[in-house]
């Protein structure tokens, strides 16, 4: 019994001794990384649908009037049962997001500079979608 707790207290030790290395001791807290500036409530901006700049179909809209701010909004036209996807794509890769909200959903266009693609998808059955409307737009 001895022995177990000597063995115990000898491999604790040793784990001890090895957590508490200094090895970044003249590192200085904090460091002279420049402040974070504090935004105030006015100076969030959220996304907004202006409605300058429309596609529009029979089960929802995107407001693309503020892709020079890196966003499109998307609306789910009410009464609309069905899954209903917007797709955004650019050169081979696609984002797909399912849109549920009568509200408006800000999607972001993360994909750089270049022509995109925007789509309107409507659910068939399964995983199979129509393409009810689609979009080209080039972003600099």
């Amino acid at each position: 019994m001895y022995k177990r707790i000597l063995v115990v207290v000898t491999v604790l030790s040793c784990l001890l001794t090895g957590c508490s290395s200094d090895n970044n001791s003249n590192q200085e807290y904090p460091s002279d990384y420049p402040t974070s500036k504090s935004y105030t409530v006015d100076e969030i901006l959220y996304p907004e649908a202006s409605g300058a700049l429309i596609l529009d179909s029979d089960v929802a809209k995107v407001d693309y009037s503020n892709t020079n701010q890196g966003y499109v909004m998307a609306f789910l036209k009410p009464g609309v049962s069905k899954r209903i996807k917007i797709q955004i794509s650019k050169d081979e890769q696609k984002l797909n997001y399912d849109l549920t909200d009568e509200q408006g959903v800000s999607y972001p266009l993360q994909l750089g500079n270049g022509k995109y693609l925007i789509k309107i998808l409507e659910n068939i059955e399964g995983t199979q979608y129509a393409i009810k409307k689609v979009w080209k737009l080039m972003l600099f």
